[in-house]
């Protein structure tokens, strides 16, 4: 296991560990990347949904409360314009008896008394005069007096609408209860063209807060201040004393109170909202903590994150796997290499798929095979050219017996003054030295020519007839290296095959000659002027020429010559006959240029 996994992650040496480390930071830099976008514009959709459903709310309580102040709004001024029970019944008025002033108490009384049940959210409904007469109806608390005389000097400022106050512990009462928490609503009573008292409304709080709390989410506060900065509702005592903060908000709350409408900034931790109410001139101020709104997106965060790290898991295995089966192919195609390597030349089985790895591996098998063809056919080229040797070496029989032996009848015919029989034995001797005695692999085309003029010397005692030999040679030919004895089978050829068949016509002419050709090669001809012969003839020497049983001088057929040259030079060079009858007979030798002198500047010409 652990070998498997130190190849997995071996980069520097494993082709798998390369495969699967990249898939898997593809795979996870993508994941990551639409996680992430997800997770940033899901977050952002949900504050943004959030905080239209806030601002919904509030707008929605707010149309509430302007509904809810403007019935009361409307009950303080019918109160305040009332004449029969209310301004005729205040100030300045005859003298009564004290039956009189009761009557007219109990009437304003009686009256307030029916405002007051108007709803159940009114605690108490109190008028004043300018006398300091007080009527009133409901839950009237002793301190209700000092509220009065607070507010007194504001309702008489709004010049006949309504003011308001919100009373809460920080205007020095001495209990915190629903009745010290309330929203007092006053206005003014004019009579005669003046101001004669003031009417008070005491609300109920929770009749405010009720509208707000109703669709409140968790963690979520809000402030209702009017244009001089007043809170008139708040939903939590601490939001009540909120004083420094709304100032800091002033320059967008000043906005919304010239502009109207709503706005939404984010504070820190928390998301302000801004709405104005077009009937009470309110501005409702909204709070929302950011967790809040986020808290939802960090849930699906959470639970993507876990499917995340499931779906990593799983594509750790799917990477190992597949960077397994893709690395499978290519270490049986490295292994079939290393075999190649250690000199096993067979090829196994490898990868058929149809992917690159397949293409490489088919390749590869042909690659080897052709090279297995390439080796077989080097090996019966080392046999040819073993048995062509071995050939050359049965020619030489006994060579420096033979050798001397010549010499020796040389000898004795020049004591006896036989010319012709020391002119036969001298070339022959040459011809020998010529092709056993310097050992060379090579000679050049000068020494070749040298050959066959000794070989043509010993033939003109065996024929009967004379011929003619001639020579016409490229003089930059004659340093070209060629193998020994290559010329003199073309030679003996155009005698056998060629003049032999004039049958006592004489006249017979063979032609040699070498051309250079543009290629750097040159084509070597023997011609003559012979009777020529069919090509099924032709086909019928160069087979005799084959045989084992066909031996002429030296041993070396038309074929050897062909197959010595094939087998070192290659295509194209090599041995052409052509013939035809009454057309005479040519043998075309096409060989490559090779100077002596650049050979042995490479390295010297080979001994053998």
């Amino acid at each position: 296991m652990r070998r498997y996994l130190w190849r997995i992650f071996d980069i520097r040496s494993s082709i798998q560990s390369k495969f699967f480390i990249s898939f898997f930071l593809i795979t996870l830099l993508a994941l990551g990347s639409i996680t992430w976008i997800w997770y940033a514009n899901s977050t952002a959709l949900l504050k943004r949904n959030a905080s239209q459903y806030r601002m919904d709310n509030i707008k929605d309580a707010n149309h509430r409360l302007d509904l809810m102040m403007t019935d009361y709004v409307s009950l303080t001024t019918l109160v305040s314009m009332n004449k029969e029970n209310v301004i005729g019944m205040i100030g300045p008025r005859p003298a009564q008896s004290e039956y009189e002033r009761f009557m007219s108490r109990q009437q304003v009384e009686r009256f307030l008394a029916s405002i007051y049940t108007f709803s159940s959210g009114i605690m108490a409904i109190e008028v004043t005069d300018g006398s300091g007469e007080v009527f009133s109806a409901g839950d009237v608390k002793p301190y209700y007096r000092h509220l009065e005389e607070i507010m007194m000097p504001d309702v008489k400022a709004s010049a006949g609408k309504a003011a308001f106050l919100r009373v809460s512990l920080e205007d020095g009462l001495d209990t915190y209860s629903e009745e010290t928490h309330l929203i007092v609503m006053g206005q003014s009573i004019y009579k005669g063209g003046g101001h004669a008292g003031a009417v008070f409304l005491y609300l109920r709080y929770s009749a405010v807060s009720s509208l707000f709390e109703t669709e409140r989410p968790s963690g979520t506060q809000e402030l209702v201040i009017d244009d001089e900065g007043n809170i008139i509702y708040a939903s939590s005592s601490e939001m009540g004393r909120q004083d420094g903060q709304l100032r800091k908000y002033g320059e967008a709350i000043g906005r919304i109170r010239r502009n109207g409408g709503e706005a939404a900034f984010q504070d820190g931790d928390k998301l302000v909202l801004l709405y104005r109410s077009n009937d009470t001139q309110w501005t409702t101020v909204g709070f929302i903590p950011i967790d809040m709104l986020i808290h939802d997106s960090r849930v699906l965060r959470d639970r993507m994150l876990v499917m995340l790290g499931a779906v990593l898991l799983a594509l750790i295995g799917l990477s190992a796997l597949l960077s397994r089966q893709t690395s499978r192919h290519i270490i049986r195609l490295s292994r079939a290499m290393k075999s190649v390597e250690d000199g096993e030349l067979k090829v196994p089985a490898l990868p058929r798929t149809s992917d690159e790895i397949g293409l490489l591996a088919r390749r590869f098998s042909s690659m080897m095979l052709r090279i297995q063809q390439l080796l077989e056919e080097t090996k019966e080229k080392e046999r040819r050219k073993r048995e062509v040797d071995l050939k050359a070496l049965q020619s030489q029989i006994h060579p420096h017996f033979l050798y001397n032996t010549l010499n020796t009848i040389r000898y004795m015919a020049k004591l006896q003054h036989a010319a012709n029989i020391e002119e036969v034995t001298g070339s022959l001797i040459e011809l020998l030295r010529s092709s056993i005695g310097r050992g060379k692999e090579q000679v050049t085309l000068s020494e070749e020519m040298a050959a066959v003029a000794h070989y043509v010397a010993i033939q003109r005692y065996k024929f009967v007839e004379d011929f003619e030999v001639s020579c016409d040679i490229d003089a930059e030919l004659l340093e070209c290296l060629v193998f020994p004895l290559m010329v003199q089978p073309l030679v003996e050829n155009a005698l056998l095959h060629g003049l032999m068949g004039l049958q006592g016509d004489g006249g017979g002419v063979i032609a040699i000659t070498a051309r250079l050709q543009e290629d750097d090669t040159f084509l070597l001809e023997v011609s003559d002027n012979g009777p020529g012969m069919a090509a099924s003839k032709l086909e019928e020497l160069l087979g005799h020429a084959r045989g084992p049983d066909e031996q002429k001088m030296f041993g070396i057929g038309l074929c050897n010559v062909h197959e010595r040259i094939r087998l070192a030079y290659g295509e194209p060079f090599g041995l052409h006959i052509r013939s035809a009858p009454g057309a005479g007979m040519a043998a075309q030798l096409h060989l490559p240029v090779r100077k002596a002198a650049a050979v042995e500047s490479e390295g010297g010409l080979r001994h053998a």
